[in-house]
């Protein structure tokens, strides 16, 4: 790590998770919140629980509106209903 950590997510929070997540699915790697922190301290940012559940909700929000505007463009794609329109966030304490 160089310089000072970094203790709020910017834009490459997102693209360390997208890449620590990939690489977890695809080589069958347990993943946690606690391993996601360690792996992002190694890149200087230190991040609270918190903080780590609000960039994992919004790259999940953000992957399924993906996920709905490729059904939209596919009629051969089916996404599985779900209540998910229904879901509550808990608020989450840091």
């Amino acid at each position: 790590m160089q310089g000072h950590p970094r203790k709020s997510p910017d834009h490459n929070v997102v693209d360390l998770i997208h890449r620590f997540v990939m690489t977890a699915n695809t080589s069958g790697s347990p993943l946690s919140t606690h391993l996601l922190q360690q792996k992002l301290e190694e890149h200087g940012y230190i991040l609270s629980k918190g903080q780590l559940l609000r960039v994992i909700l919004g790259f999940w929000k953000r992957s399924l509106d993906r996920a709905k505007e490729y059904e939209n463009l596919n009629d051969d794609i089916l996404l599985v209903e779900s209540d998910s329109e229904d879901l509550e966030v808990e608020e989450i304490d840091d």
